[in-house]
């Protein structure tokens, strides 16, 4: 029996972390390898995911934000395309229109942040 709130919070939150060799979910891994900065793995996995599902509308949005911050413009622009011809319907009916939009427009934003520095997008 917990004596206070907070040993039971603690034991709660301790069953419920994962354990030690656990598979991890594919899309909270390439999530997390983009968070810090690991674009090659965060794309590896991204693409894994969209390999496996082409619907799968997060994982399209993360492989094209790590094409995006790395500076790989058209390539981030050439998977949104792709992202709203092959899963146009998920994107509606996942109420991703909103985060697509900012996609393009964070796209658009980097590709003239790029033609002002005098780099190719």
């Amino acid at each position: 029996v917990a004596t206070d709130v907070s040993d039971s919070v603690g034991d709660e939150q301790q069953s419920n972390s994962p354990e030690v060799g656990d598979p991890v979910d594919p899309f909270t891994e390439a999530r997390d390898a983009y968070l810090q900065g690991n674009w090659i793995r965060a794309s590896e996995v991204a693409s894994q995911l969209v390999a496996e599902d082409r619907r799968d509308v997060a994982a399209w949005l993360l492989l094209i934000a790590v094409h995006r911050r790395c500076n790989e413009i058209e390539e981030a622009s050439r998977l949104l395309k792709q992202l709203t011809s092959q899963a146009g319907a998920s994107i509606e009916n996942g109420n991703w229109t909103l985060q697509v939009r900012q996609e393009a427009t964070l796209i658009e934003q980097a590709r003239m942040r790029l033609q002002g520095d005098g780099v190719a997008a």
